[in-house]
């Protein structure tokens, strides 16, 4: 018996896997926030504490609300002495890196630019983009050519590894610059309007809200219907007005990733924030129904979310 459990040990040490000192809790700093965004990190919380709980870690929940400043959260967190924090949303993530704890801090739920050295470490709410192409190019394999309207000051992090993906996958991937909601418009008209090949297209809409407004989204639906081009969003609500499919979180799997990153970190390591890769499919049945002959059926029908009715 002494001999397994030496070479178990031998195991960890030589793979740089550490979990959580004994005693020593799993902290999740949350907010207390109303609607859509409490449903959200309510659902992260819980697949933390499952992962913990198959790894026979403690976890204590400490919510920001509480606190104004992170002085005043530090204390409590160094009073909790935590292996590790995990931080949920943008203020529970701002106070925790104002409190600076002596202890390991992911943070997720907030949507931050990808870097592969940290601070901050953590889990992006910006899905993998290798995702995103992926699917369209699953879902709809005859568009060769995905269009992208960006406005690269804020989002032209994004470029790289969405251009190395579309590349992995034989897509042709075109950036349009945008500074301005008009000028996203004039993009999203030519994009739309001028393709001599419309099947052969796709727009691909980011999460930026001030390129896509409520004002302008529909104009984008009506005329993507109108010359059946395919157009897929980083944003839930598009599809739900009718863009063709997003990816959208799975809080609970999240959180166990986040758990799983925390308690099983490698010795050292450095590493920055992440994609999103835990998501669900999410479709539109109607424009999937518009749309039918150009798309992979037995693809849509494994999407585990539709919305709209046929």
């Amino acid at each position: 018996m002494l001999t397994i459990i030496r070479s178990g040990l031998l195991f960890l040490l030589s793979t740089g896997v550490v979990f959580a000192a004994a005693g020593k809790p799993l902290v999740i700093v949350y907010p207390d926030v109303a609607g859509a965004e409490r449903e959200l990190i309510g659902f992260m919380r819980e697949g933390i504490r499952a992962e913990a709980s198959r790894r026979n870690a403690a976890v204590v929940e400490v919510s920001v609300d509480g606190f104004s400043n992170g002085a005043a959260l530090k204390a409590r967190l160094e009073s909790l002495d935590p292996s590790d924090i995990i931080a949920l949303g943008k203020r529970a993530s701002e106070l925790t890196g104002e409190a600076d704890p002596r202890a390991p801090v992911l943070v997720a739920g907030v949507k931050l630019p990808i870097r592969s050295t940290g601070p901050p470490r953590g889990i992006s709410s910006v899905v993998d983009p290798k995702l995103m192409l992926q699917t369209l190019h699953e879902l709809a394999p005859g568009i060769g050519r995905v269009n992208v309207v960006i406005d690269s000051a804020r989002d032209g992090w994004i470029k790289e590894p969405a251009a190395a993906a579309a590349r992995a996958l034989g897509l042709e991937l075109v950036f349009h610059e945008a500074g301005s909601v008009s000028e996203a418009a004039k993009q999203f008209s030519t994009v739309l309007g001028n393709q001599s090949r419309p099947e052969f297209e796709a727009l691909w809409l980011l999460d930026d809200r001030t390129l896509v407004t409520q004002d302008t989204l529909p104009a984008i639906i009506e005329k993507s219907w109108a010359r059946r081009i395919v157009v897929f969003s980083s944003v839930y609500e598009h599809v739900r007005k009718g863009a063709l499919f997003t990816l959208a979180p799975d809080p609970r799997a999240w959180g166990r990733r986040l758990a799983r990153e925390a308690l099983g970190r490698r010795t050292g390591s450095d590493a920055g924030m992440s994609f999103l890769e835990d998501v669900h499919r999410v479709g539109n049945a109607r424009m999937a129904t518009h749309l039918s002959g150009m798309l992979d059926s037995g693809v849509l029908a494994r999407f585990e979310v539709m919305v709209g009715a046929p």
